[in-house]
């Protein structure tokens, strides 16, 4: 492995670590606000084992070209994007957690959010911190060279994908501008084109 891929590695030990222990430790997202019901429980348990296995999966990708890590053939390029694209999702994550300040609240753990923030990157995504993690993933991806990933980077998606389908729901019907705000901004990605109000 390269150096710069020792780089991206350390990043991503950094960056799957920190939130979980700063944000969650105590859950201090939760005080004055009520759980909505709309938490996918499960997916604590799936986030660590993303967590884990990933560190593992880029540790060993680190100081072994063990046949179990199924690397796939990618080019030396791979490493570089797939830095650029952990340095991406950094920053997206970091601007998203601003923007979302006291309103934060983890995807198996949700809380109301007492009103609709629509500043930073939620003024055009309404999940950007599941762009950012799936961005993360894709550059692991990349890194690693590894085919296993894959799957973390599959199960990662179902569980976002069903995630943001349940919020969306509950708050349409209990946050207030929701449904004018959905009609306004993409779901993961940017709408091409935005919807007049």
């Amino acid at each position: 492995m390269t150096w710069t891929n020792a780089v991206a590695v350390l990043f991503l030990l950094v960056f799957l670590n920190k939130v979980w222990f700063y944000q969650h430790r105590g859950r201090p997202y939760s005080r004055g606000r009520h759980a909505d019901g709309l938490a996918l429980g499960l997916f604590r348990w799936v986030d660590v084992y993303l967590r884990l296995s990933t560190l593992v999966i880029c540790l060993a990708s680190l100081y072994s070209d063990s046949p179990w890590l199924a690397k796939m053939p990618l080019g030396p390029a791979c490493g570089f994007i797939g830095v650029a694209l952990v340095l991406v999702a950094e920053v997206l994550f970091v601007w998203a957690m601003i923007a979302l300040g006291s309103q934060y609240s983890p995807c198996f753990d949700s809380h109301l959010p007492t009103n609709l923030v629509d500043s930073g990157p939620y003024a055009r995504i309404r999940h950007p911190i599941y762009l950012a993690n799936t961005i993360l993933f894709c550059g692991a991806v990349l890194i690693t060279s590894s085919a296993w990933m894959f799957g973390n980077l599959g199960i990662l998606a179902v569980f976002y994908t069903t995630a943001a389908r349940r919020e969306e729901n509950g708050l349409a019907e209990k946050l207030h501008g929701f449904k004018e705000y959905q009609a306004v901004t993409g779901r993961i990605l940017p709408k091409l084109r935005r919807s007049r109000a």
